[in-house]
């Protein structure tokens, strides 16, 4: 081999390594075809799994490095060791917000991990397919990226101060506001999956605060828990009159609180996007970006930054199927999305599968570094190695930006779609004018 070939094949696998962390998940099971056909299918879906029988090699691996996702098999007299397991392996310091899915022996009921709910954990019952699989691996992959942020509003900086250290524990992005007439303000900036509201505000009605955010159709599904910063207990009765959906005790011991508020998040971000997320890709479908986005740009009262919206598509995705079989365009769209939801995971930026194998971007930010940060990710992408294809996968980009570009979210989509085809005419990956 030259010596450019060693340099060129050393270049493309570090910029493969460093575009695309490989999701990595860890399977336990007593029946070892399972575990042989789960490591087989993981060719196919562009993943790494680490099979083993025995529970003992499962911590060993979790306690060296951080995984995706845990895939454990269940029988019925082992439920509530599975249970235990799972807990134990999330007690990690590496692993403390892994993922779970729990694989039923077949005919098994399911009662007890049902009414436990075991922290978000998924379920699926022996056979299953290969589809089935795949979806619930990508949805295990999609909340391992998953960030979940908390807004607090306390005039107590004692008490915020002991609940950073717990929401940052559980992996939750804070920030606090400690003058609440600015909630609003914050709320806009900051798109919080959940807003901590302590019942002993001064200078606004927290009452009043929770009920206008309920009656809200911006905020109406954002989690609410109640907290007091004078260590007094709030009872059920209070969360149901504020419109809240739970409430927190600051004197709780270890990680509850985190765990709590996280458990919440993503219960209620759950329940709001179940019926707006796509089968293959788990993004979200066009309604969600037309929820968040039109009161933004549409209310005058409300607070819009500039936004950058990107349509994307796979060029000769046909070509694809025609030449490889239809499985193999999903396994481009599959990728391209879950690499997609890995590089944009931060608060400002919604990924949605539009149609086919179209996929729109919104970006929120300055101008430059949201047009920078969209075009690095489809050049990027068409360095990485898709299995069984003999050619790197070329996608495509037209940007617009608001509010230059166009003052309503319809404006910004169909320019950007202009400029999606202006840029595949020109042979260029990305058109932004």
């Amino acid at each position: 081999m030259t010596e450019r070939a060693i340099s060129d094949e050393k270049y493309e696998s570090l910029t493969t390594q460093e575009i695309y962390k490989k999701p990595r998940l860890l399977v336990c099971d007593k029946d070892k075809a399972f575990l042989e056909w789960i490591a087989a299918s993981g060719q196919n879906m562009l993943c790494e799994f680490v099979t083993t029988k025995e529970k003992s090699k499962i911590l060993l691996e979790a306690s060296r490095k951080e995984f995706s996702g845990l895939i454990l098999g269940v029988s019925e007299e082992g439920e509530s060791k599975a249970i235990s397991f799972l807990n134990e392996v999330r007690s990690l310091s590496t692993n403390k917000n892994i993922p779970a899915l729990f694989v039923l022996d077949e005919g098994m009921k399911t009662a007890k991990i049902k009414a436990e709910k075991v922290n978000g954990a998924l379920i699926l019952q022996k056979p299953i397919g290969l589809d089935k699989l795949a979806n619930a691996i990508g949805t295990l992959i999609s909340d391992s990226f998953e960030q979940y942020r908390a807004l607090v509003v306390s005039e107590s900086p004692q008490s915020t101060a002991r609940l950073a250290s717990r929401l940052e524990r559980a992996n939750i992005e804070s920030k606090f506001v400690l003058r609440p007439q600015r909630v609003l303000e914050f709320l806009y900036d900051f798109e919080p999956d959940m807003l901590l509201v302590d019942t002993e505000l001064f200078a606004i009605n927290p009452n009043d605060l929770c009920k206008n955010l309920r009656n809200s159709s911006r905020w109406d599904n954002m989690a609410i828990l109640l907290f007091s910063s004078k260590g007094k207990d709030i009872d059920h009765e209070k969360v149901a009159q504020w419109g809240a959906d739970d409430a927190l005790s600051l004197d709780s011991e270890g990680d509850s609180i985190g765990d709590k508020a996280k458990a919440i998040g993503k219960r209620t971000r759950a329940t709001a996007e179940a019926a707006g997320r796509d089968f293959l890709t788990g993004l979200c479908l066009r309604d969600r970006l037309y929820d968040k986005y039109i009161p933004q740009l549409e209310d005058p009262d409300s607070v819009t930054t500039n936004l950058t919206f990107a349509w994307l598509d796979i060029a000769k995705l046909k070509a694809i199927n025609d030449t490889y079989g239809h499985s193999a365009g999903d396994r481009v769209l599959v990728t391209l999305s879950s690499f997609l939801h890995q590089r944009l995971n931060h608060k400002s930026a919604l990924v949605c599968r539009w149609a086919g194998d179209e996929i729109v971007i919104v970006v929120k930010g300055l101008k430059e570094e949201a047009e920078s940060e969209i075009k690095n990710a489809v050049l990027d992408f068409s360095l990485i190695k898709i299995p069984n294809l003999d050619k790197n996968v070329r996608v495509c980009a037209g940007i617009a930006h608001f509010p230059e570009d166009g003052k309503t979210v319809d404006e910004l989509l169909d320019l950007a779609n202009w400029r999606l085809h202006k840029a595949k005419k020109a042979t260029s990956n990305v058109c932004s004018s």
